[in-house]
């Protein structure tokens, strides 16, 4: 594959490609959605890691995105960056959570974490605005009950990145 020199293209260009990837990355599996793709990708890292050869849940499941073949249903947070929240929970109908938090310019894994949903509920701040739960970066790094699953979650990710975890749709 010869290398793209994306400093020469046009704006049409860079958009017609960001297009080819997204279409792409869904092919293999990694994204399902036109959201940011940090989410998804964390979706699938977690399916890589724990509950490979199941699907994840569908989009319209409020409580859960990955259901291991042991019944463990796992809620997956991802984000970039090293400082601030994940998205909300609504809801703790889950039995653990993950949360992954990406390099914002490389999307290396900097740290991985899985709780049991009676954790975060003790930890998650309320947020009146959004009428839902919010846990800080800051935070997990400060708890014992966080469990560090970083490398867990960097293999996973080499997995996907190199292939083994991808598939066509």
């Amino acid at each position: 594959m010869s290398e793209i020199q994306i400093h020469n293209l046009g704006v049409k260009e860079l958009l017609r490609l960001g297009i080819e990837i997204v279409d792409e990355l869904k092919r293999r599996s990694i994204l399902r959605t036109n959201n940011t793709a940090v989410g998804d990708l964390g979706e699938a890292i977690v399916l890589e890691a724990r509950a490979k050869g199941l699907p994840l849940e569908t989009n319209s499941t409020s409580s859960f995105d990955v259901k291991t073949s042991d019944g463990t249903t796992i809620q997956v947070k991802a984000r970039k960056g090293t400082s601030g929240t994940f998205s909300a929970f609504r809801s703790f109908e889950f039995d653990i959570a993950i949360f992954i938090v990406f390099d914002d310019k490389t999307h290396e894994i900097t740290h991985a974490w899985e709780m049991r949903s009676s954790d975060i509920v003790e930890i998650a701040s309320h947020s009146g605005h959004v009428n839902a739960w919010i846990v800080s970066i800051s935070r997990l790094k400060k708890l014992d009950s966080a469990k560090d699953i970083t490398s867990e979650m960097r293999n996973a990710f080499s997995d996907l990145d190199h292939g083994v975890g991808s598939k066509s749709v």
